[in-house]
């Protein structure tokens, strides 16, 4: 009796570390296949961590001065006005806080896609750069009208008014962005549009889906799947 406990309990160890050797198997084979398909997918030269918190720290400080000019000065000169919201030609209508916004946007998506390093976030950091930069030469078309024709001249501003130093101050900051995003365009446009991201690719797929079929080396590993599903089911 004593024969057959210790032989069942052998059985079962013996049984349990077959069970736990074909978990760790499983388990490792998990592993290679999502090492092998991170491997596969493309990767940029140099991530945009650096340029993100550079673009990140003046998007900050474009908006806080804009919002300094026109809401809080106006605020804290004019405290009797019943609106203390103040959009004029004096400030180019909040060009600074609208451009602060959007450079805030673009820094923290270029440092999501640094953090997780996925071609959509790749991508949606240079559709926003792109867009972003667009924004910004309006915005800059703004402020050189707003200089050329007297808007924001010193003239215009009362004698006790800080309001034209605050406006120097976002049109200096803005300056700067627009160079920033510049520089992240010319740093990764090459990489981006015409290299493995082929973003050039995915706006003609997305505006005519007729054109072409995605080629086998540029899809991805669930595209894969999707294709061998639907090839493995009966017609």
């Amino acid at each position: 009796m004593v024969r057959n406990n210790l032989a069942a309990s052998v059985n079962s160890d013996l049984i349990e570390t077959l069970e736990d050797d074909d978990d760790d198997g499983e388990l490792d084979e998990v592993s290679l296949n999502s090492d092998s398909s991170r491997s596969r997918e493309p990767q940029l030269h140099t991530w945009p961590t650096m340029i993100g918190v550079v673009q990140l720290c003046n998007g900050f400080i474009t908006a806080i001065l804009g919002t300094l000019e026109i809401f809080v000065i106006p605020l804290v000169e004019h405290p009797d006005d019943a609106v203390h919201l103040h959009l004029g030609k004096d400030n180019c209508y909040g060009a600074g806080v609208l451009a602060g916004f959007f450079m805030i946007l673009t820094g923290s998506t270029g440092i999501r896609a640094s953090i997780s390093r996925r071609p959509t976030s790749v991508r949606k950091f240079f559709n926003l750069t792109l867009f972003t930069l667009v924004l910004y030469m309006v915005i800059m078309v703004v402020l050189i009208l707003g200089y050329a024709l007297d808007w924001t001249k010193h003239d215009q501003y009362k004698e006790d008014s800080s309001l034209y130093e605050i406006h120097i101050f976002v049109t200096i900051s803005t300056i700067l962005g627009f160079l920033f995003c510049i520089a992240a365009f010319i740093q990764y446009y090459e990489t981006v549009f015409f290299g493995n991201f082929q973003l050039c690719r995915r706006w003609m797929l997305c505006l005519c889906p007729s054109l072409a079929e995605v080629p086998i080396r540029y899809r991805s590993p669930s595209q894969e799947g999707l294709i061998n599903v639907d090839s493995s089911m009966p017609v």
